[in-house]
């Protein structure tokens, strides 16, 4: 497949290549603005009963989908004239139903054991020995180990809320800015381009630093496959599968405490 099929323009224009600084700012800036609402407000929001989860979709709700959307729209705008996807967002590129059948299983599965055996390798020696003041509820952000803080009822809204946003609105915006946008635009850089797009996507969650690699690495190969089959429809259903995994796991949990 030449570069040409995995990058073509719409009718109204060429595809824009930014700088390198525009580049690395696109990806960042995003996670700059999520971290700067997270972070000060998330232990002032527990100590009022709300779980860690609930404050990051809706810190989401204010950054991610209006910045990341709201870019895309405005884009459009510019080269259409009303606010458009078209031209904007590419690798629309469409699969035969095997090719959906077999290689989203297939990268759903290899992100996963690469991401978890990659954050267990790490966790040592990143987590524990870099990021020594990781909060404990990190590791719970459901807040399902401690249902006498938040009560039964935020605990369930918050599953809610965080299957939606985390789940499925986040994700999908995601993939349409990172894989629909900046990825065709760092077509210059070749094959190396699913790298560069993937190592600052893992960056831009400022919030985790500590599984930078995990994210970075395990996520790589369905990246490369964005790249190379000019797809974004596979990406947008692992990742949101990925990141519904997550509320899936917490259920039986949150269904205890109905």
């Amino acid at each position: 497949m030449s570069t040409q099929t995995r990058t073509s323009p719409a009718p109204s224009g060429p595809i824009a290549s930014p700088s390198l600084v525009s580049t690395v700012a696109l990806h960042l800036l995003p996670g700059v603005a999520l971290a700067a609402i997270f972070v000060p407000v998330v232990a002032p929001m527990r100590e009022l009963g709300v779980p860690p989860i609930a404050t990051f979709a809706l810190a989401a709700l204010a950054t991610i989908v209006p910045l990341e959307l709201g870019y895309l729209l405005l884009q459009g705008r510019r080269r259409t004239g009303r606010l458009s996807l078209q031209g904007v967002v590419l690798n629309r590129q469409p699969l035969p139903a095997r090719t959906y059948a077999v290689w989203i299983p297939v990268l759903f599965v290899v992100s996963v054991l690469l991401f978890s055996s990659i954050s267990s390798y790490t966790k040592d020696w990143i987590k524990d020995g870099l990021f020594p003041w990781v909060p404990v509820w990190v590791d719970d952000p459901f807040g399902v180990a401690d249902p006498g803080r938040y009560g039964a009822t935020a605990l369930v809204l918050a599953w809610i809320l965080a299957t939606l946003v985390n789940g499925i609105v986040a994700p999908v915006v995601e993939e349409l800015y990172f894989r629909g946008h900046l990825l065709p635009r760092l077509a210059r850089l070749g094959a190396w381009a699913p790298f560069v797009n993937s190592a600052l996507f893992a960056l831009y969650h400022f919030i985790s630093p500590w599984q930078f690699l995990a994210r970075a690495l395990g996520l790589l190969p369905l990246f490369y496959f964005v790249w190379r089959r000019s797809n974004l429809t596979v990406a947008i259903v692992v990742h949101c599968s990925l990141n519904l995994t997550l509320s899936l796991t917490a259920l039986p949990l949150v269904l205890k405490l109905l």
